[in-house]
C-alpha cells in the first residue's frame, strides 16, 4: 500500500526556483526503483520517453535510485519496527537511504520534527514492522510535492490527509500490550507479558522488544516475543506506597507500551 498526501509547501529541487513535479515508484518482492522527475520546457527531454503520462511535456530525470531488499537487510541500524526513508540534498543530487526513527531517537523528537530540522528532500518513506519483513510486507509513503503532481507506481494508492499522515504511519508499525497484575509486594516479583499486534491483530513475527523502568528492578531489559513474552519485574528497595512505570518499546521506537504497579 502507498499513502499520498499533499505536501504543505512545495518541494523545489536544488532548493531553487524550479519545482519538483512528480515522482515514479516501482516496487517489486527483493526492490525498489525512485525516480524524481521535474517539468522542464528549455533543458528537459521529452516525457513519453520517461513514462506515457508525460506524452507531450519536457522533463529532466534524477538519477535512479534502486535498492535491493538484501542490502536493506544488511544495514546496521536495520531493526524491528522502523521507519525508513529516501532523500536527497536536492533534486540532482544522489538518493540516500536514512533511517527517520533512528534519527529522531536521541531527542525523542517525533519524526516529522526530526527531519524538519535537517536539509533533505524526502521523497517516499517506508515502514518496515519487522526484520524478516520483505518489501511486500511494508506500507509505503509519499508527499506529494506540488499539487499538480503525479505519483505513478505498481502498488496499490490510497490519498490521505496531511492531518492523517503522521497517524498512518505508526498503524504500519507494531504496537505492543503489557499485561499483568496492578500490585507488587515490596521486595518482591511479579511476572508480567507483553503482547504485539500488527494492524489490530496479534503479530506471530520474533520480535526484539526494550524494556524500561521507572523505579524498582528488571532483571532483563530486552525480551524476544514471538506473539507473547514474559518478564519480572521487582520491588526492591521500594516501600507501599510507592510506585513502579514499566515501558516497553522497540530499538527506536520507545515507550509504545506503559503499565504503572503499585507497590503494597
Amino acid at each position: 500500500m502507498l499513502y499520498i498526501a499533499n505536501s504543505r509547501k512545495t518541494i523545489r529541487h536544488n532548493f531553487s526556483a524550479c519545482p519538483l513535479h512528480h515522482i515514479l515508484l516501482r516496487v517489486e518482492q527483493d526492490s525498489l526503483e525512485l525516480l524524481g522527475i521535474a517539468e522542464d520546457e528549455a533543458c528537459g527531454v521529452a516525457g513519453e520517453s520517461v513514462h506515457s503520462a508525460f506524452s507531450g511535456r519536457k522533463v529532466v530525470c534524477s538519477e535512479l535510485y534502486k535498492l535491493a531488499l538484501e542490502d536493506l537487510w544488511g544495514k546496521q541500524d536495520w531493526k524491528d519496527a522502523c521507519f525508513w526513508g529516501i532523500g536527497s540534498n536536492g533534486f540532482m543530487q544522489p538518493y540516500f537511504l536514512f533511517n527517520a526513527l533512528a534519527d529522531s531517537f536521541p531527542t525523542r523528537r517525533n519524526i516529522m520534527d526530526s527531519r524538519a530540522f535537517m536539509p533533505v528532500v524526502s521523497l517516499v518513506k517506508f515502514a518496515a514492522p519487522f526484520t524478516e519483513a520483505g518489501f511486500e510486507d511494508m506500507t509505503f509513503f509519499a508527499l506529494r510535492p506540488h499539487p499538480d503532481s503525479l505519483i505513478i507506481s505498481n502498488l496499490e494508492t490510497m490519498e490521505v490527509a496531511h492531518s492523517e499522515y503522521f497517524a498512518k504511519i505508526w498503524e504500519a508499525l507494531p504496537s505492543l500490550e503489557i499485561e499483568g497484575p496492578e500490585e507488587v509486594a515490596s521486595e518482591m516479583a511479579v511476572t508480567l507479558s507483553v503482547r504485539a499486534k500488527y494492524q489490530g491483530e496479534p503479530l506471530e513475527h520474533p520480535l526484539d522488544v526494550e524494556l524500561e523502568h521507572v523505579n524498582g528492578y528488571l532483571p532483563k531489559t530486552r525480551v524476544r516475543l514471538n506473539g507473547v513474552a514474559r518478564f519480572n519485574v521487582m520491588a526492591l528497595g521500594l516501600a507501599a506506597g510507592e510506585k513502579i512505570k514499566i515501558k516497553a518499546g522497540f530499538r527506536y521506537a520507545g515507550s509504545l507500551a506503559e503499565k504503572t504497579l503499585r507497590v503494597i
